[in-house]
């Protein structure tokens, strides 16, 4: 006797992806640089579109002061919010990017 009981479609494998990798550098006492090797699957555009510079196969960018009409201010590209030093925007900065990548499907890790 066979078993005729539908059965239910399986759902697809997660896509597993290598986690990107950030290298964060110091540029000068006020500036660091973060940058990473391209992922396979993530479109460029959507790094164009947060203002991320696009150099072979690596996104690279400078989280930094930022001239405004008052005390110098601090910020990067994925966090837009200004910060009163460097560490509070680099902060922002790497927490944001984290979220980014997850809507993306991709783990994050710094080095």
């Amino acid at each position: 006797m066979t078993d005729r009981t539908p059965r239910r479609p399986m759902p697809p494998a997660p896509i597993v992806r290598e986690p990107i990798q950030v290298y964060v550098r110091k540029l000068d006492d006020d500036a660091r640089s973060l940058s990473f090797r391209l992922p396979e699957g993530l479109p460029q555009a959507d790094l164009v579109e947060k203002r991320v510079a696009l150099d072979g196969n690596q996104a690279l960018w400078t989280v930094g002061p930022v001239a405004t009409s008052g005390p110098t201010q601090w910020r990067g590209r994925f966090n837009i919010r200004y910060q009163p030093n460097l560490s509070d925007a680099l902060a922002e900065e790497q927490a944001e990017l984290v979220a980014w990548a997850k809507t993306k499907g991709y783990e994050v890790t710094f080095r």
